[in-house]
């Protein structure tokens, strides 16, 4: 379960960005940003195909499957990162020990995410259940 936490997290992290700023002038990706520079979307990072070969494939089996960006990295890390994992992996456990025939009750294609630089969120989730049967 940990590593499917992560692998889900990897590719659908809530915050995909929070204003950071160079301090200094630093080499980003082969790049020379001056000091000064914005740096706004850090969760596309867990797209880069030199980190995460085939990107937009969930693949909780990655050798590297914690080494994404979703909460940061290095002075900026989340100190909730721990908490925040094991509250989806209950969540998660919980749903499929409690829940049978879970799924989408429209069409992906008619979600509707909110417009949002920073964060990606669904304006709801429709779905349809039934409760798993207890032995």
């Amino acid at each position: 379960m940990n590593r499917f936490v992560e692998e889900f997290l990897r590719i659908e992290p809530a915050v995909q960005g929070l204003s950071r700023m160079t301090t200094w002038e630093v080499e980003l990706g082969g790049r020379i940003l001056p000091k000064g520079a914005h740096l706004l979307l850090y969760g596309s990072g867990n797209m880069d195909e030199a980190a995460f070969p085939d990107p937009l494939t969930f693949d909780p089996t990655r050798p590297n499957v914690g080494s994404n960006v979703t909460f940061g990295g290095g002075a900026h890390r989340s100190v909730g990162l721990a908490l925040a994992l094991m509250e989806v992996k209950v969540a998660a456990e919980e749903i499929i020990r409690r829940l049978d025939d879970f799924q989408l009750a429209v069409p992906a294609g008619q979600l509707n995410w909110l417009p949002d630089v920073s964060l990606r969120a669904l304006d709801s989730l429709p779905i349809s259940f039934s409760r798993r049967e207890t032995t």
